[in-house]
């Protein structure tokens, strides 16, 4: 049999990844318990092109390759030799040929894994280089994160700060020779915020348990008295409208006034919780839960935010819903038993239309082409296209506002959001309408990767230190200079505006869960995330206050504008949109909405079709709006905002006024918004939406307006923001009780738990084998467990300290849907 040979590639990959540049500590034993040769244990620390030569070598005459995982001082691998923190990281010591798709579908995948032997893998999450787990967390976190995984055949060993594993490229010679090799890398590095806060999420679950199985309820059940209990959704409807008088026979006395602010009955917190009961459900506002974060919700997160977990709160709302006499008495003793199941939800709510006849001429055209050669619902097209024009537009105008102290306007960018489910072509009306800026900022990225070769080239002809400074001084390192980003936090954007390498940019991403799924937007920092994209939004400006220490300092940059369009799937969307704080604090009404109904199912095709999709790119409609899109950009992308005197004005932005009738249509639209938030009106539910809604038409009207060259905005024009934006009113007071028409993330898992032969199955289970349309979101998994176990299909039991799902068997299954 051939011995396979050794890769440096691979070891160069890994390392790399674990630390670019960095030096490594090393060490080689010999692999095979019989081979006890002591020349072959060594430990030496430097770069790898330091120590290949030893580290093959003994390769070669039966030694194993490991690496220190962690980094060092250079000086030895003992605990007191580790620096800092790289990586967290797993041994699975079982075979499993399936264990990358697993992996790669967590949480928080992991960014690099190595197949230390054939089906045998090691999974690092791997941080940045900037970002720190402290030394004295590294075991903790290790063992919370081997735990998880105890089903898989892991090493439960392996959570010193000094761990070696084995480094890629080198032949593994346990058993038959493997070389090593790098089967998973992710190019991304992870925050230790984004690793600590995935591992404290995972189920505490003691490596050395040695209890007695012992099933019980994870959910404490009502003992005291004799009833059917609710489950969450069921006491929800019955508790809806009763909340006052629930929670005064619970102890609570809270402001009967919606709009009155008042102290917390909960955490005491002074003048900063409101108790608005919205819809009879017990809603509130609360400025400080936890590290003085906004938090909101129903009453039962009411009682949770005063202690309570989520069983407490429910048992303690179906004893007093018993105590008022609206809780069917039961002749059944044992309320452990099977409750009659209940219909899983279903979705009958239809799409708004679109109006798509008040659109000016090319966009409408050019929105009607796309829908129908991508075979798309036109809402989709059209705020692609829209994405497009805001990006544009937002370089050169602002909008016109009713109190205009400065004259100066106000930005006209636009938010936009679409929900579209897998496979309804987001992509491809994304990449029709955004080929001209797509186009631009690839030639622009050819010469910037040119201008950067270039750079480094001279850079690295610079041998003494003093030249290299020098050298720098005068030749500053080239920018990226892309202005469209699919998945960028916050912070860096602000770095971008601040360091004045972008000035106009664009969130453009058909995967909304990039954004809402980011660590910023789950974090501790989350409230003060949105609160800067609000104020790009309003005002073009972001500020950024770090200590002295940080590289990346403090700053503001004024002038500055943002485009959002977020395109992504229910399963992703339905939480993040009905989420009161991101409503309530004025981040997601400055968004146009749309949620299409999808045209899967009726998207035949024929000979004719096809041979005119391969002419669309010869379609007037399409090359008319293209070219309107090369004239705004200009050649190099850098769109021109000229003065008085015909020079380029990089902050000045023209203001677009409304002509008279049109100034006419916009005070009646704001009046009518205005008066449909009253009670008992349309928008009463949604009033952050509809008071936005004047400004956003305003904006769509700049933007419409700028596109189609015309000096002022038109009545036609403002007429047609003005359709736009009472389409959008319309989707967020439907999507409030929008749930799907497919099936559902809770039908789906039910479908895969019924074929399972168990009837109890380890929950950790579930992350690894559910149906991945379910599992690749912790979020939609847990909103489909709990909608499971309110419908009483399944119940969350604990076994051993380990949590089960036990599912309902067939003899007690009168009707599963």
């Amino acid at each position: 049999m051939t011995t396979p040979l050794i890769d440096r590639n691979e070891m160069e990959y890994m390392l790399d990844f674990l630390g670019q540049c960095e030096s490594f500590t090393f060490q080689t034993l010999a692999d095979h318990a019989d081979h006890k040769d002591k020349t072959l244990v060594k430990t030496v620390s430097g770069t790898l092109a330091q120590c290949y030569s030893l580290l093959a070598r003994n390769n070669e005459q039966g030694a194993g390759v490991f690496v220190t995982v962690n980094q060092t001082d250079g000086k030895g691998r003992k605990t007191e030799n580790i620096i800092r923190v790289r990586a967290l990281f797993v041994d699975f010591d079982t075979v499993n040929m399936e264990r990358v798709g697993d992996l790669v579908n967590l949480d928080l995948p992991p960014n690099m894994v190595i197949e230390s032997s054939k089906g045998k893998h090691h999974a690092y999450w791997v941080l940045d280089k900037n970002s720190n787990i402290p030394l004295d967390q590294f075991t903790a976190l290790q063992k919370r994160l081997i735990a998880y995984f105890l089903d898989d055949g892991v090493d439960k060993g392996i959570h010193d700060l000094p761990r070696i594993m084995r480094l890629a490229g080198f032949k593994h010679q346990k058993g038959e020779a493997f070389i090593t090799r790098v089967a998973h890398v992710d190019k991304r590095h992870y925050t230790a915020e984004e690793v600590i806060n995935f591992v404290q999420s995972l189920p505490v679950q003691k490596i050395e348990e040695k209890e007695k199985p012992i099933a019980r309820q994870a959910q404490p059940t009502l003992n005291t008295l004799s009833i059917i209990p609710l489950s969450f959704e069921q006491a929800k409807s019955q508790a809806n409208g009763q909340w006052h008088e629930i929670f005064r026979k619970l102890g609570y006395v809270l402001p009967t006034n919606q709009n009155e602010h008042a102290p917390c009955p909960m955490c005491g917190g002074k003048d900063r919780f409101r108790f608005d009961n919205q819809g009879g459900n017990g809603s509130f506002i609360c400025g400080q839960g936890a590290d003085n974060a906004t938090i909101g919700g129903d009453g039962f997160d009411l009682l949770v935010h005063g202690g309570m977990n989520k069983a407490q709160a429910l048992q303690a709302v179906n004893g007093v819903l018993a105590s008022m006499g609206l809780l069917s008495q039961s002749s059944v003793g044992n309320t452990n038993t099977w409750q009659a199941i209940i219909p899983l939800s279903k979705n009958i709510s239809k799409a708004t239309p679109f109006p798509i006849q008040e659109l000016p001429t090319i966009v409408r055209e050019a929105s009607e082409a796309i829908a129908q050669y991508v075979q798309a619902p036109i809402a989709m097209a059209v705020m692609c296209v829209l994405g497009t024009l805001s990006h544009l537009a937002q370089a050169e105008v602002n909008a016109p506002k009713p109190v205009d102290l400065n004259g100066q306007g106000e930005p006209c960018s636009l938010f936009l959001v679409t929900e579209g489910g897998s496979g309804s072509r987001k992509s491809s009306c994304k990449v029709m309408a955004d080929k001209v800026l797509k186009e631009i900022d690839f030639r622009r990225n050819q010469s910037y990767q040119e201008e950067l070769q270039a750079w480094k080239q001279k850079y690295a002809s610079k041998k003494v230190k003093a030249d290299r400074e020098e050298f720098l001084a005068s030749n500053p390192q080239p920018q990226d200079p892309r202005t469209l980003f699919n998945d960028i936090t916050f912070e860096s954007l602000a770095g971008l505006y601040i360091d004045g390498v972008v000035r106009d940019g664009s969130i453009n991403t058909d995967e909304a869960a990039q954004f809402f799924g980011g660590h910023s937007m789950k974090s501790d920092t989350a409230n003060s995330v949105l609160g800067g994209f609000t104020k790009l939004f309003d005002d073009g400006f972001v500020q950024r206050q770090r200590s002295k220490s940080n590289e990346n300092g403090s700053g503001s940059a004024y002038g500055v504008r943002l485009t959002f369009n977020l395109q992504g799937q229910r399963e992703i969307l339905n939480k993040e949109l009905k989420d009161p704080i991101k409503r309530e604090q004025g981040f997601l009404p400055r968004f146009l909405f749309t949620a299409p109904d999808s045209l899967a199912g009726a998207r035949q095709q024929d000979i004719a079709f096809r041979a005119q999709s391969e002419q669309m790119y010869k379609d007037p409609r399409l090359t008319r709006y293209w070219e309107r899109c090369k004239e705004l950009a200009n050649a190099d992308g850098i769109p021109r905002v000229l003065d008085d005197t015909g020079m380029i004005d990089m902050f000045k932005r023209r203001v677009i006024q409304f002509d008279t009738e049109a100034y006419q249509i916009d005070l009646d639209f704001y009046n009518e918004c205005e008066s449909n938030q009253a009670k008992g009106k349309p928008y009463e539910s949604i009033k952050p939406f509809a008071s936005r809604a004047s400004q956003l038409a305003r904006r769509l009207a700049t933007v419409l307006a700028y596109f189609e060259g015309e000096q002022f905005i038109t009545a036609s024009i403002m007429k047609s923001a003005c359709s736009v934006v009472r389409h959008s009113l319309a989707e967020w007071i439907r999507y409030a009780d929008l749930e799907t028409n497919e099936t559902t993330p809770s039908q789906k898992l039910w479908e895969w738990l019924a074929k399972q032969k168990d009837f109890k199955i380890m929950r950790s289970k579930l992350q690894t084998s559910a149906p991945i349309a379910v599992r690749k979101n912790k979020d939609v998994l847990n909103l489909a467990l709990q909608e499971l176990e309110d419908c009483n299909y399944i119940k969350n039991i604990s076994i051993n300290g380990k949590q089960y799902i036990e599912k309902i068997q067939p003899s007690k299954n009168l009707l599963i849907c």
